[in-house]
């Protein structure tokens, strides 16, 4: 059995915070990949590529978010030129 700061089980927590930030859960992913990333600096190191790679994915907004401030932005521009369509 693997250990909570074994390499695959990071990768899998890590999976599993994609996941939930996919559904919109994304409280419930930052927490997980918050963890994931306090294990990876502590055991790994913060400039190990594992470590950084979960920071950027930390920080990455999803698509979800990106769809949804596409639109803020789209109806931004409508109302400054005027048409609200």
């Amino acid at each position: 059995m693997l250990g909570a700061e074994h390499p695959d089980t990071l990768t899998a927590a890590g999976n599993l915070a994609a996941s939930l930030s996919d559904q919109g859960k994304y409280d419930e992913a930052e927490k997980i990949e918050r963890e994931v990333l306090a294990v990876r600096k502590r055991v790994l190191g913060a400039d190990h590529p594992e470590t950084l790679t979960t920071a950027g994915d930390l920080g990455a907004p999803s698509a979800a978010s990106c769809a949804a401030w596409r639109g803020l932005l789209s109806r931004a521009r409508r109302r400054r030129s005027g048409w609200e369509g």
